[in-house]
């Protein structure tokens, strides 16, 4: 019977939070987070030039394997965000996951710099106008 309460109570929490956004999330962490990836992406490639060489690729996904899981809650943070520019946030944040890689070329890297670019411009934006309706 109490297996039967505590099922219950859980279904009962999780369809409460379900609309909810998650605590933390936000543009502000998302750009971190792919900032992060950026740089983490780009000492990658440098230390492990030759991924096509198996044994190369292999070592690299042994030290640098854990990147990919937090690459992709990068990409969960931004398909959270309640933002007019979330499918760009979203898109965003692959070309990051893709640029973490091992297994993907030192160019996948490239896009990024404008991204974050774009992502400081719009929370920039944001900033503004939630001053201006402060005012």
């Amino acid at each position: 019977m109490k297996s039967i309460f505590l099922v219950f109570a859980v279904l009962l929490v999780s369809t409460a939070n379900a609309g909810q956004q998650y605590s933390g999330d936000s543009i502000q962490k998302l750009y971190m987070e792919m900032q992060y990836l950026y740089h983490v992406g780009i000492e990658i490639h440098q230390q492990f030039p030759n991924t096509k060489d198996r044994a190369e690729l292999k070592a690299c996904t042994s030290e640098h394997g854990y990147i990919s899981t937090r690459a992709k809650a990068t990409v969960g943070i931004a398909n959270r965000l309640d933002h007019p520019d979330k499918d760009e946030f979203i898109n965003a944040a692959w070309r990051a996951l893709n640029c973490a890689k091992c297994s993907s070329p030192m160019s996948s890297c490239d896009p990024l710099p404008d991204d974050l670019k774009n992502m400081k411009n719009i929370m920039a934006e944001d900033y503004r106008q939630q001053n201006l309706e402060q005012e």
